[in-house]
């Protein structure tokens, strides 16, 4: 199961910080702040260059601690996310 399969998601064009990782920050369906979305460096995996999702502590019981960003069910390299956010400020994962 991905990331956005959990609930409705926006990537937000604002950087955050969390566990070691930096990225955009993710909101939910009622503007909370959720996590993170940052460039997945293992490159033992295929998620190696793709957008991960990293969870703040008090969302770790709804969401999962970290996770994959597959919108309809395909990667998402974090070269295009970064793109897509200098165009546009948001990102919607629904």
């Amino acid at each position: 199961m991905s990331f956005v399969d959990k609930g409705k998601f926006t990537i937000i064009n604002k950087v955050g910080a969390h566990r070691g990782k930096t990225g955009y920050l993710i909101s939910n369906e009622n503007d909370q702040i959720v996590g993170i979305a940052f460039k997945s460096d293992d490159k033992r995996t295929a998620r190696y260059g793709n957008a991960e999702a990293c969870v703040f502590s008090e969302f770790k019981t709804k969401y999962g601690e970290w996770g994959i960003i597959k919108p309809n069910n395909e990667y998402l390299p974090y070269e295009r996310l970064k793109m897509l956010l200098d165009k546009q400020e948001i990102y919607k994962l629904y």
